[in-house]
């Protein structure tokens, strides 16, 4: 059962766009586009504050004490209003989206976690594995250490010869 909800997770993960248009066929991807997002999302809220503090400055300000001495006075910016108006709704819509697009791939992020989760130590280790996890990361996700991690491949490894072994036998019979 969990096997198929996994499989319907990666269904549904090979739907998922990214957004430059990839498709996001492995968990380390997965991991890869959230981060994207992340910067990206990041990247817009700092331009948008940048763009409201230009409007704060350009703002019309009371008469202050008169210059006599022959330079030009004005502000540094010369951005138009209209312009950075312009440019906050830009950022706004684009924090919209990305907000949209980080909660969908952490939506798909928090599935997979959930159907690993409920998996025997062998599958998670065998599955997260075969997602391009290092032996590292797998032994974080699962809290083990990374020897035991290599135990549990070894096993594992011993298992498929073995099994590779016996069809190998059985087809040379027949």
């Amino acid at each position: 059962m969990h096997s198929a909800k996994l499989a319907q997770i990666a269904q549904d993960m090979r739907k998922t766009i990214g957004w430059r248009g990839n498709m996001i066929e492995t968990y380390k991807e997965l991991l890869a586009e959230i981060e994207l997002h992340k910067n990206l999302l990041e990247s817009a809220i700092e331009n948008r504050s940048y763009y409201q503090r230009i409007i704060k400055c350009s703002a019309p300000k009371d008469i202050g004490s008169i210059d006599y001495s022959g330079f030009p006075k004005g502000s540094k910016n010369q951005m138009d209003f209209g312009v950075a108006v312009s440019k906050i709704a830009k950022y706004n819509s684009m924090i919209q989206v990305e907000q949209e697009i980080l909660n969908k791939l952490e939506r798909n992020k928090k599935a997979i976690d959930e159907a690993i989760d409920c998996m025997d130590i062998t599958v998670k280790v065998s599955r997260l594995r075969a997602m391009g996890l290092t032996q590292e990361q797998v032994a974080e996700l699962v809290d083990r250490s990374t020897r035991q991690v290599q135990r549990i491949e070894a096993k594992l490894n011993e298992k498929l010869k073995k099994n590779n072994k016996c069809r190998i036998r059985c087809r040379s019979i027949y």
